[in-house]
């Protein structure tokens, strides 16, 4: 078994190769808004670096948001173009799920954030109690769109919380300085979503066979009404 996992939610553009037991290969690179002329080419170059083809693949996992408009409608167009061509399967992974799923073992409760448009983040809770840890994290909350203010306000009763994502690195002295528990952050390598993740996940749900769904039926994950004539810009 071979899953390619695919993230493109935020600055940063990720492929990863993984198989029954191990990561075999991942390429990460900050884009920002150049997603789409990078991908193929790094997927390309994951493929050949791990001599690997389109035709060893056995599915393909791609990370659906929230997160930035041009890097999802790349990330999601570019792995169903794949997958139809190939007629493999397409795994839909959640952003804010992959985020929290390398810290399985912490004990406190992790809230990935990505930053949005004007002054508000997209944001999730997860805890690691009642999961293995080779499970992803127990979702506490749904993905939401809302201010920082108003985030640690909704998490304002945790005692201690891992708070990760580039919206954690670019609010962090906010963070510590509102909010009322003990406060914790990753290091540097661990704060953008990880396209391993995204294909470990993938494949965790490829051998249960849970959420499965036809690459024609994924879509990504706004939480936003995009506005057209605003969109193109980002």
């Amino acid at each position: 078994m071979k899953i390619l996992g695919i993230e493109t939610a935020t600055g940063f553009c990720g492929v990863a190769l993984v198989d029954e037991t191990r990561l075999i290969a991942e390429f990460r690179v900050s884009l920002e808004l150049k997603q789409t002329e990078g991908l193929l080419p790094l997927i390309d170059g994951l493929l050949k670096a791990s001599q690997t083809t389109l035709s060893d693949l056995d599915a393909i996992a791609v990370s659906i948001g929230p997160g930035s408009f041009t890097g999802l409608r790349a990330g999601v167009a570019t792995a169903k173009g794949l997958a139809i061509g190939r007629d493999l399967p397409l795994i839909a992974i959640s952003t804010l799920e992959a985020m929290a799923f390398p810290f399985c073992n912490t004990q406190a409760t992790i809230i990935p954030i990505i930053p949005s448009r004007k002054g508000e983040v997209y944001w999730a809770s997860f805890s690691t109690l009642g999961s293995s840890s080779d499970e992803a994290p127990n979702r506490l909350t749904a993905d939401a769109c809302d201010p920082l203010e108003t985030l640690l306000d909704k998490i304002g009763h945790e005692r201690s919380a891992l708070f990760t994502g580039d919206g954690a690195r670019i609010y962090r002295d906010q963070i510590i300085k509102d909010f009322k528990g003990e406060a914790h952050f990753p290091t540097m390598g661990l704060q953008s979503p990880l396209a391993s993740c995204v294909a470990e996940m993938g494949r965790l749900q490829w051998i249960s066979g849970k959420g499965l769904q036809s690459a024609e039926e994924i879509v990504p994950v706004y939480l936003h009404t995009i506005q057209i004539k605003n969109d193109w810009t980002r």
